[in-house]
């Protein structure tokens, strides 16, 4: 994989979608995905992907907030360095950036297949002290004909759960999650990752199967991730937990 470093402002209009040398897209209900680096609106202005579900929904967004302390950041424009794509495929793009300082992060985002969406993030802690950091990872969407995300559990697992035009979005990730955010503890120079999926419908979670290509591989066919959706309200998690608060629900895991 060749290295970039393309930043906001840069020429990009960055979409995702299954790639047909790597899987069998479902044409006439294909999902295609914009990643967000960033922009000028802060109600909008987030590091995470969007699409309309082919204009099934008004809008459905996930991204990311990162907290420390009293101290949360969603909008880029506020990190201590703002995001910079590295690589990026039709259906395959990594994001690096640092949202507190001595944090460094890289977020992947994957489209294995025309009804899944997928996100890593790793959190590599530059700093000698122990850190209380929560990840976030959120969604809204605003449906037509459907309803918000709602916490649920299926088969004892707990997922975010909503319907739009038909479409029934499930998101759930990695590290047997719990409604509810918490705050992660990132041991000195000690990376910590955790896996997300948004699918649809409602299919039988498998946390742990979630793959994504490592990073010394080459575009060759990527493993299968898992992904998510939301709807009208916003809902968030990160590894390992997951939560809900109005308007915005949010899922947090220890790091």
């Amino acid at each position: 994989m060749r290295d970039w470093s393309l930043r906001p402002g840069d020429p990009l209009h960055l979409t995702l979608a299954a790639d047909a040398r790597l899987c069998k897209p479902d044409y006439p209900n294909d999902h295609i995905w914009e990643a967000e680096m960033g922009s000028n609106d802060p109600e909008r202005s987030a590091v995470g992907l969007a699409t309309t579900y082919g204009l099934r929904a008004r809008s459905m967004r996930i991204f990311l907030r990162f907290s420390e302390g009293a101290n949360t950041l969603t909008d880029p424009n506020t990190f201590a360095a703002k995001p910079s794509l590295r690589r990026f495929y039709p259906n395959f793009l990594t994001l690096d950036f640092v949202p507190f300082e001595n944090l460094h992060t890289t977020v992947d985002f994957w489209v294995p297949e025309s009804h899944a969406v997928a996100g890593r993030v790793t959190l590599v802690n530059k700093t000698t002290a122990i850190r209380n950091i929560q990840l976030e990872v959120c969604a809204a969407l605003a449906p037509l004909n459907g309803q918000s995300i709602i916490p649920t559990q299926q088969q004892l697992v707990n997922i975010l759960a909503g319907q739009t035009s038909g479409i029934a979005p499930v998101i759930f990730m990695t590290g047997g999650p719990k409604h509810g955010p918490r705050p992660a503890r990132l041991a000195p120079a000690g990376p910590r990752a955790g896996s997300w999926r948004r699918s649809e419908p409602y299919p039988s979670p498998k946390p742990h199967s979630t793959r994504f290509p490592k990073p010394s591989t080459s575009p060759a066919k990527p493993p299968r991730a898992l992904g998510r959706r939301n709807s009208p309200a916003s809902k968030c998690w990160t590894p390992g937990r997951l939560s809900t608060s109005a308007p915005a629900t949010r899922t947090g895991t220890p790091l």
